[in-house]
C-alpha cells in the first residue's frame, strides 16, 4: 500500500512537472489533457482528494489558466468558480488563497471585457488583503499592481499610475531600491508612464531600472535588455536620437544573441532602430537593420 502510494505521488507530480513544461512549448492542448485525467480522478476518488489535500482546487486553477491561455473563456469561468467554491469551503473565504483565486478568476473577466465586475473583485481583495496582511504586505502589494494594470487596461491612466508609484514606493521600502522585485515594479512605472505619452517622465525610471538591472543580472540579460529598450524608446519619442541610437542598437543586439533572430520581440526592437535610421535620412542603414 505504501509503495503504491509512492509511486502514485511521483506519477502525479510528473505529470504536472509535464503540464507546465507542455504549457511552457505552448502545447496547451496536450497539458490540458493531462489536466482533465487529474481533474476527474480527482472529483471522483474521495481517496485521492484525502492523500493529495487540495488537489481538486489545484487541478482546476491549473486547468482554467490553460483554458485562459487558449480562449476557451466559458470553460475557464466555469472551472475557476467551481475552484474558488472548493478554497472557499475549505479554507473560508477571507483566507490568502481564497484571495488569490479570485483574483485569477478577475484576470479572465478583464480579458472578456467584463471590467467593472472584475475591478470590484480585484478592490475586494486588495481590501481584504490589506486588512488581513498589512499594506506593506507583498501579497498587498501584488494586488495593488494588479488593480493598477487593470485600470491602464480601461485607460484611467492617472489613477494607474498613482498606484504603480504607490507600489513602487513600499517595494522599495521592503526589499530596498537593488532587489529584483523593485527593479521590476520601477520598470513596470516607466513602461507604463511610457505609454500613456510621457515620455519626458518615464526618461528617469526607465534609465534607473536599466541600470540596476544591468548590475545585478549582467547588461547582456533579458530583463536588463527590456529595460534598456524601453529606455531607448523614451528618448527616441522625445527626438533624443544622438542618445537612442547607441541604447537602441545595444538593446537589438544583445536580445538577438540571447533569442535568436526569430524570436518575437526582434521584429519590435528592429523596427525602432529603423524608424530612427529613417528619420536622420539614413535609409540604406535602415533598410540593413530590417
Amino acid at each position: 500500500m505504501e509503495a503504491n502510494l509512492q509511486n502514485d505521488n511521483v506519477l502525479t507530480r510528473l505529470r504536472l512537472t509535464l503540464t507546465d513544461i507542455l504549457k511552457s512549448q505552448g502545447k496547451y492542448t496536450e497539458a490540458a489533457t493531462i489536466l482533465e485525467l487529474l481533474v476527474t480522478r480527482a472529483d471522483n476518488d474521495a481517496w485521492f482528494r484525502q492523500i493529495y489535500y487540495g488537489s481538486l482546487e489545484d487541478f482546476k486553477t491549473r486547468l482554467a489558466t490553460i483554458y485562459l491561455d487558449q480562449g476557451s473563456y466559458g470553460k475557464a469561468m466555469s472551472l475557476f468558480q467551481s475552484a474558488i467554491k472548493c478554497i472557499e469551503e475549505r479554507l473560508g473565504k477571507h483566507h490568502p488563497q481564497t484571495l488569490s483565486a479570485n483574483v485569477n478568476f478577475a484576470h479572465l473577466l478583464q480579458k472578456i471585457g467584463h471590467f467593472q465586475r472584475a475591478e470590484m473583485i480585484v478592490r475586494e481583495c486588495l481590501s481584504q488583503t490589506e486588512n488581513i496582511l498589512g499594506s506593506d504586505h507583498p501579497a498587498t502589494v501584488t494586488a495593488l499592481q494588479n488593480l493598477a494594470t487593470l485600470l491602464q487596461e480601461q485607460g484611467r491612466n492617472e489613477e494607474a499610475l498613482k498606484m504603480m508609484q504607490d507600489v513602487v514606493r513600499v517595494e522599495q521600502k521592503l526589499y530596498g531600491p537593488d532587489e529584483l522585485s523593485s527593479i521590476v515594479s520601477m520598470n513596470n512605472l516607466a513602461a507604463m508612464t511610457f505609454s500613456i505619452g510621457r515620455y519626458r517622465d518615464a526618461e528617469k525610471p526607465s534609465l534607473d531600472s536599466w541600470k540596476q538591472m544591468a548590475k545585478l543580472l549582467g547588461p547582456e540579460h533579458d530583463m536588463a535588455l527590456t529595460c534598456l529598450y524601453t529606455h531607448g524608446m523614451c528618448l527616441l519619442l522625445q527626438r533624443k536620437d544622438e542618445a537612442a541610437e547607441p541604447a537602441l542598437r545595444q538593446a537589438l543586439d544583445g536580445i538577438m544573441k540571447a533569442r535568436g533572430k526569430n524570436h518575437n520581440d526582434i521584429l519590435k526592437f528592429m523596427n525602432s532602430l529603423a524608424i530612427l535610421l529613417q528619420a536622420g535620412g539614413r535609409y540604406a542603414e535602415a533598410r540593413e537593420v530590417l
